[in-house]
């Protein structure tokens, strides 16, 4: 039930925190066909809401000198497509950036999904070594 709840979801990692000046919704919405391509949207995705999820308490006290890392990002959009059309080109982009940062896009999933993944990790590693491009599929049944 939770992953069919999450289907619609997108997690962006890297975004500088206070880039959005405001409303996160319409930055985002204005900001994803120019970053990933205006060719890639006949129509600018709508994207629902859009919220940066809490620290962590252990990672805010680690180190009270060091700048901490951005939020992730969740990103739940209007329509399946969009979110598949967001997902796709931002694979297709290979490198998504913003302003010298580099961004990162995945599907948004249950922490036993991605528990399920981490048990290929070391076969995605000698994939990598080897050169091979893949994905996992993150299809929900």
């Amino acid at each position: 039930m939770e992953n069919r709840q999450r289907r619609f979801n997108l997690r962006l990692v890297g975004l500088p925190e206070k880039t959005e000046k405001g409303d996160l919704v319409s930055f985002l919405n204005q900001w994803l066909p120019e970053i990933l391509g205006p060719e890639n949207f006949v129509n600018p995705p709508s994207i629902d809401q859009a919220f940066r999820l809490p620290r962590a308490a252990a990672s805010a006290n680690n180190n009270p000198n060091r700048t901490p890392a951005p939020r992730a990002i969740i990103m739940k959009f209007c329509w399946l497509n969009d979110r598949d059309r967001m997902m796709k080109a931002a694979r297709k982009k290979k490198a998504v950036e913003f302003e010298g940062t580099r961004l990162m896009v995945f599907p948004d999933l249950s922490a036993e999904i991605q528990q399920r993944r981490r048990l290929f990790d070391g076969v995605k590693s000698r994939l990598h070594s080897l050169q091979i491009e893949f994905r996992l599929n993150s299809q929900l049944k």
